[in-house]
């Protein structure tokens, strides 16, 4: 989370904007980055994507 100001802030590409709204690419990507740490517990990947699309649909709905 930058601050308005950030020079170098910029926008997503569109295709990977995407990528975060498919449940399945979602997952790919929270494994990459907590997977080594939920090795015992593979609900957790799915828990994080499923949370980051609750937020998303909560955040659009404002």
């Amino acid at each position: 989370m930058n601050p308005a100001t950030y020079v170098g802030k910029r926008e997503l590409p569109v295709g990977l904007w995407a990528k975060f709204s498919d449940r399945d690419a979602l997952r790919t990507i929270v494994e990459g980055y907590v997977g080594h740490v939920a090795v015992s517990d593979r609900q957790v990947v799915a828990g994080i994507a499923e949370l980051n699309v609750a937020v998303k649909l909560l955040a659009l709905r404002s």
